[in-house]
């Protein structure tokens, strides 16, 4: 987590982390990330999609 004296940053990045979900397992590719654009959750890739952990759109890589 980032080091701020800022309350409101600090709770701004709080409150992101608590909504983001778990990554699935580490595959060979990694960890990659992208926001989604049907809703702005997080997306993960997963083999060769990527997929959103909260509406569950999903996008060839």
């Amino acid at each position: 987590m980032a080091r701020t004296d800022d309350a409101l940053q600090r709770a701004r990045i709080i409150a992101y982390a608590a909504s983001t979900p778990d990554p699935p397992l580490m595959g060979p590719q990694g960890i990659h990330t992208t926001g989604c654009p049907a809703c702005a959750g997080t997306m993960w890739l997963q083999r060769e999609i990527r997929v959103c952990a909260s509406c569950g759109h999903i996008e060839d890589k």
